[in-house]
């Protein structure tokens, strides 16, 4: 197999297959950071790659958030999202960051 399979405990791909009327498998859901779904369908459709592609170079063109001189205050106003999006921009996981405090403090150790 030449692609990821991933475990669902949640049920969440059960929830979009049940929205979007999917019965069968393989049907791949491309869901971007606000869990929209920009594409789905079965993973070999030329229009699939091209889906990714878009999402990529749109996740490319999004602003990138400066860190650099705020304190613990000023982090802990920003959105969640804005955080993990820092995290991300530096190459870190915000795996295992529960708690917004959490992703704050490893943003104040190793991005500011």
């Amino acid at each position: 197999m030449d692609y990821r399979v991933a475990l669902d405990d949640a049920g969440s791909a059960q929830a979009y297959m049940d929205r979007y009327s999917v019965g069968g498998i393989p049907h791949a859901f491309l869901v971007d950071h606000n869990m929209k779904v920009r594409w789905h369908g079965h993973p070999a459709e030329p229009s699939f790659e091209t889906a990714i592609q878009q999402a990529v170079n749109d996740m490319k063109a999004q602003k990138k958030i400066d860190v650099k001189g705020k304190n613990r205050d000023e982090l802990m106003r920003m959105p969640i999202r804005d955080l993990k999006q820092v995290l991300s921009e530096h190459g870190i996981s915000a795996a295992g960051l529960p708690e917004k405090g959490d992703l704050v403090a490893v943003i104040l150790d190793k991005c500011v």
